[in-house]
């Protein structure tokens, strides 16, 4: 039976091969350091009191989740550029092997980890929209808490342990020196649902449950907005000015929600698609998915790096948070949090979940 003609030839090749060599090796360190440090940002920002909510929760574990990928990719990066250009091959210590095949494996299930956590981000927020009288019973601090824990669980069952045994190490001897090469066919049946879980749950089927979500979120509030301008003309106009008010940070959570998951489909989907096409058709691993990889990994790099800039530049409470957080005068900050808005679960202010923290 013949062989089917890979998908990306010719130019294609070319281009990655001409992004590989003179752009990625050149920008992928300082978009890992600086998205490292602003995640670590995220991080501070979101647990501060003021911002005590189950989606700051959710988008805290996220910033965590991509700080630890982004180093991930700095150790993937070294091992895959630095010493070959250094003259050191790593396949000759046994121990670097070991680094390098972890390192992968961490990358991927972290990949794994903050795309479920996404999903969960995009799942509250459709409950709180769509179904309101369920969302104090399903948003709480402690189920989100639960279900983020969880999703660790999950996609290290799922992903991270068929990665490791369809692995193995290969010692061999050349030129009298020892060698350690990465074998990927130990077990042929755990590589096949790696494939299928990177390929088709982790980049397609959670990027289509995000577009699913996120798509009946906006067609509800649109619904609503014609409602509500039906009924302005009928209220009060204090009424009108508190009703303005909750659109706006209504308004605020659901660009935020329709940032993250943007970013995340332009990230994940394409890569999707070129997985499944090349676990189709082997040849394509060379011709195409290793031709383009580097391109996309750029994306997945910036988009994880970029967070603390979308959340500063939607979300007002985040920048009141960071602002107070970072001043240099005490009392700034003591002033911010004693105004600050009720948790969610607080039995002395509002339980409901509106994302008014953020």
């Amino acid at each position: 039976m013949p062989t089917q003609e890979p998908y990306c030839v010719g130019i294609i090749q070319e281009i990655g091969n001409h992004y590989e060599e003179n752009i990625y090796v050149n920008i992928t360190i300082p978009i890992c350091l600086v998205g490292m440090i602003l995640n670590l940002l995220n991080v501070l920002v979101l647990t501060r009191k003021t911002m005590n909510s189950s989606p700051n929760l959710i988008l805290a574990h996220l910033a965590f989740v991509d700080f630890l990928y982004l180093l991930t990719e700095i150790v993937n990066f070294w091992m895959d550029f630095i010493p070959p250009r250094s003259g050191f091959d790593i396949e000759e210590s046994y121990i670097m092997t070991i680094v390098f095949w972890y390192s992968d494996i961490s990358s991927s299930t972290f990949q794994f980890i903050s795309a479920f956590l996404t999903v969960q981000l995009a799942a509250w927020r459709y409950i709180a929209v769509v179904h309101p009288l369920k969302e104090r019973h399903w948003c709480n601090k402690k189920m989100t808490r639960n279900i983020v824990i969880a999703g660790y669980i999950v996609c290290c069952v799922l992903y991270a342990i068929p990665y490791h045994l369809s692995f193995d190490i290969e010692a061999s001897t050349i030129h009298g020196k020892a060698h350690y090469t990465v074998k990927f066919d130990r077990h042929p049946t755990m590589n096949s649902i790696r494939n299928v879980t990177y390929g088709l749950v982790v980049k397609l089927l959670l990027s289509a449950v995000l577009v699913g979500l996120t798509s009946r979120i906006v067609v509800t509030l649109l619904a609503r907005k014609t409602l509500r301008e039906e009924l302005t003309s009928s209220t009060s106009s204090r009424s009108n000015t508190k009703n303005a008010k909750m659109r706006q940070e209504t308004n605020r959570s659901t660009a935020i929600l329709l940032a993250v998951a943007a970013l995340f489909f332009i990230a994940e989907f394409p890569r999707g698609i070129l997985w499944l096409l090349a676990t189709i058709n082997e040849d394509d691993w060379d011709t195409c998915y290793y031709s383009l990889v580097w391109i996309f990994e750029t994306i997945i790099n910036i988009n994880t790096s970029i967070t603390f800039m979308v959340y500063y530049t939607l979300s007002q409470q985040f920048r009141t948070t960071s602002k107070s957080l970072f001043s240099r005068n005490p009392c700034t900050s003591v002033s911010h949090q004693t105004h600050a808005p009720p948790a969610l679960g607080d039995t002395k202010g509002t339980n409901s979940f509106k994302m008014e923290n953020f």
